[in-house]
Parts: structure tokens; sequence; C-alpha cells
């Protein structure tokens, strides 16, 4: 006797329809979802409001875990949507001080630009920032080493480094601060710089300067745009710009300038030491750079010299001249220069 084995009975499939309707509507909530968040973001643009605590307090951890043993102080925390739904805060009379309560910088204000996606998440992620009114203090020591002041340095008064490149190392370090991983540019304006070469005893004031560090991949720009005080008459002008990959030594560094006195160029590297004999304004450009071990790469240059005198000392009978014109090249190895004109 054959005995029929019952059917199993399938669960019923959902109609279709009823998928495709879950569908539409979780489709139909992105979009109203997107659209509310758009429409809030419009309005907003260009309207600063004060920031809500949870912000405040994700920027102060933030800034803790860059900062390390330093802290990040301000007064007021604005947050505004820019043109092109960029979410930027704002912070006025900020302050970075180490942990004995010792300033180690101020600025009049700081805008960070961030992350929109970031910031949807609940996540303080600057991509930009923009500082304005800062001032600091370069010192070349006799024995050649650099010392800064204020500034950038995030951990103690001042830094020291053998050299200007070593330094600017320190400087880069920034960009590779966990906390500042998606840190693009950062633009500083309203520069006051002071500079001083205790070895030749002069000193120049940078007033009204501006500074850019800009990061491509693994690569560091660093471009300025000076107006140089000496106590002569007249303003002289910089453009340089100084480019390595971060965490690396190597450099390739230009630089242009205009109405600079010779003096002024003469002190700053063994290339133009021969300009001390001048009494004359000098504009010109130079190409160079730092080779992976720290030391000067060749260098070339040229430039034109106005009017002046050739006087060695304020004792020599100054002999004049209306301009002269030099491009030579010098190779740090032989220590050599050579006059192509």
């Amino acid at each position: 006797m054959n005995s029929a084995q019952p059917k199993r009975k399938r669960a019923p499939k959902p109609p279709k329809g009823l998928w495709r309707r879950h569908g539409i509507g979780s489709l139909l909530l992105t979009l109203v979802m997107s659209a509310a968040l758009g429409v809030v973001l419009y309005v907003a643009i260009g309207r600063p409001v004060s920031a809500p605590d949870w912000l405040r307090a994700e920027i102060e951890s933030r800034a803790a875990q860059a900062l390390g043993t330093a802290s990040l102080r301000f007064d007021t925390l604005d947050f505004v949507v820019e043109e092109g739904l960029t979410p930027r805060v704002r912070m006025s009379d900020v302050r970075l001080v180490n942990e004995t309560g010792t300033e180690i910088a101020a600025f009049i204000e700081m805008r960070a630009g961030l992350s929109l996606t970031g910031l949807l998440r609940g996540q303080v992620r600057p991509v930009s920032l923009n500082i304005s009114g800062i001032f600091a203090k370069l010192q070349r020591q006799v024995d050649g080493s650099v010392v800064l002041s204020g500034g950038l340095d995030l951990s103690s008064p001042s830094q020291k480094a053998e050299t200007f490149a070593q330094l600017i190392g320190r400087i880069d370090g920034l960009f590779e601060l966990p906390a500042l991983s998606a840190l693009r540019d950062i633009d500083i304006q309203a520069l006051t710089l002071r500079v001083e070469d205790l070895r030749s005893e002069r000193a120049w004031t940078v007033d009204g300067g501006r500074m850019t560090l800009a990061r491509n991949g693994a690569g560091l720009r660093i471009s300025a745009d000076l107006a140089l005080l000496s106590g002569g008459q007249g303003v002289a002008t910089l453009e340089a710009n100084y480019e390595t990959k971060i965490g690396e030594v190597a450099a390739s560094f230009g630089a242009t300038v205009a109405d600079v006195a010779a003096g002024d160029i003469a002190v700053l590297a063994p290339p133009f030491a021969w300009l001390d004999v001048l009494r004359a304004p000098i504009s010109g450009a130079m190409r160079g750079g730092i080779n992976a071990d720290g030391r000067l790469a060749p260098l070339s240059a040229t430039l034109s010299i106005g009017a002046g005198v050739v006087q060695p000392t304020d004792a020599t009978r100054p002999v004049p001249f209306n301009r002269a014109r030099s491009y030579f090249n010098y190779d740090p190895v032989a220590r050599v220069l050579s006059f192509d004109e």
C-alpha cells in the first residue's frame, strides 16, 4: 500500500508589489531626509550661530589629541555654513597653553573648515584651517641653530633645531597627527614675524605677511608672501616657496626678492656673503634645495642690483655704480661660486 507523503506547504512569497512598495518607501524617506537636510543647510548659509555644546566638546577633545600636553582655549565659538555647503567653525581669541599654563601662541581668530560627511556622523574632522593675527619670533643663533617662539609651535614656548630644514620638519608633523588626518591646508594671514640674526646682529620685521601650508597626498608645499622692514627707507618684499614630502628632510625651495638691501641678503647663506661689500638695493630670484642629510644642495641665482656703491667698510671710500647684474651658481660641496654673468 502506497502511502502518499504529505506535501509541505511553502511559505507564500510576498507579493512583488509589497517589496517594491518597501523599496520605494525607503527611497522616498532617503530623499525626504536629504531634502530636509539641504533646506536646513541652505537656510543656514552665511548665518553664524553659536555652536552647540557637543561641537565645542568634540573640538576640545580633538585638540587634546593633537596637542598632547598642550591645550586649546578660546572665547567664542560660532558655526556657519558657507557657500558650497562648507561647514566651518569660527573661534576668537584663541590661545595655546602648555601644561604649566604658559602661553605658547595666540591667534585673534581661527576658522576651521569641517568635513560635511564626518559632521553628519558626529565627527569633527578639520579639512582646512584659516588663522589670522599671529605673532612669532625666529632667531638664528651664533652657532647657526634656529629658534622659533610662538607661531605654530605646539609643545613648548619655543622650538630649537640645528637647521631651518629641521624646524620645518617639525611643523609638517602637524599633518601626521591622527586628529588632523583629513587636514589639507593651513592659511595664515596678518602674520607678524620678528626675525633676528644674532651672528650678524641684524633684525627684520615682517608685517601683514601671509603663509600657506598645503598638502597634496604625501607632498607638502609652503608658500609665503612677506613685506620686510629692516629699519631703512622703503619696504622690501619676499615671495618664497618650500616643497618637501611629509616626514622627509629633502626639499626644494625658491625665492623672489624686490628692493632688499645687499647687506640683508649677504647674511642669508655663504653663497651671498660677497654682496656685503655693496650698498645697494637688490631684486632677483634664486632656486635651491636641501639634501636628505640636511645639507644645502646646489643653488642658482640671478640678481639685478640697483644704483649704489662698493664699500666694504664704513671707513672705505665708496665707489659708485649705476647698476649691475649677476647670474651665478654655487656648489656647496666644493664651496665654489661660478659666475656666468
